[in-house]
């Protein structure tokens, strides 16, 4: 048994030398780049430091190894005991705690968002090709595309807890820019069109029937947030009208009574 020990401890301290002598490597590793900027103090005094340190260290080793040696009976009865209590001690503070699996990662809202995009997205793509397919002779868009055709090369942002999904359709005239009131006529009708395809059950995964909301009044379940002309294409962004997007509603509605108010209110200049 103490033989046993003895190797034992004898493998490890061998395995240690090359921490021992590491401060000696360090040194060799050293002393090319000293030699070359021809900085001979700097390199005598880096091997006089890892020199020393490595014999002190192979010292306190010798000195350790030889303490063990001679007082190895003495250690040995009293670590026993010691190791004894501490593992009766641990097995009845914990022998009555079932193993529990690791907790699952924490998924923050962010992630959960970015989720269920990746999963509404597809959905939204044939809703809009259902929608354009129907729409194409009354609007300023190439009649034929798929649903692939329509997807950007970044298909959704989040912002402010809010998810918007871009979707594309090359324009019959490129060389020119739609006005203001031709996007807001295009948008109304898309809208109009996209919630009537929704509500007969016209679009795969987006539920058919009318929605509500807080005041009990009818809600289109997808929006069509804005219609933009890029020059090539028209760019239709689209958001779930959940909770927080009507939430921005509001307040988009509210800021723009006041400002309504304030541009149309008398000066007082007569």
């Amino acid at each position: 048994m103490k033989n046993k020990i003895i190797k034992s401890m004898l493998r490890s301290a061998i395995k240690s030398l090359r921490h021992i002598f590491s401060p000696l490597f360090w040194f060799f590793n050293k002393a090319n780049e000293l030699k070359r900027a021809e900085k001979y103090w700097s390199l005598l005094f880096s091997g006089i430091f890892a020199f020393s340190l490595t014999g002190g260290m192979i010292y306190l080793l010798l000195v350790m190894l030889s303490f063990l040696g001679s007082h190895l009976d003495e250690i040995i009865l009293i670590m026993f005991p010691i190791v004894f209590i501490i593992i009766v001690i641990k097995d009845w503070l914990f022998s009555d705690e079932a193993a529990e699996p690791a907790p699952a990662p924490d998924i923050t809202s962010l992630e959960k968002a970015k989720a269920l995009a990746a999963r509404v997205h597809p959905i939204l793509a044939n809703a809009m090709y259902v929608c354009l397919s129907q729409l194409t002779s009354v609007l300023p868009i190439v009649g034929h595309f798929t649903p692939r055709d329509l997807e950007c090369s970044h298909p959704y942002a989040i912002d402010d807890g809010i998810t918007y999904h871009y979707f594309i359709t090359l324009k019959n005239d490129t060389h020119s820019l739609l006005p203001v009131d031709e996007l807001n006529h295009i948008k109304k009708l898309v809208q109009e069109t996209l919630s009537t395809k929704i509500a007969n059950g016209d679009c795969h995964g987006l539920q058919a029937g009318i929605l509500l909301d807080q005041y009990g009044l009818v809600k289109d379940p997808v929006i069509i947030d804005r219609v933009q002309d890029t020059g090539n294409y028209l760019m239709f962004t689209l958001a779930l009208n959940d909770p927080d997007y009507e939430k921005r509603g509001r307040y988009i509605a509210f800021t723009q009574q006041m400002d309504d108010s304030i541009t149309n209110h008398p000066s007082g200049n007569f």
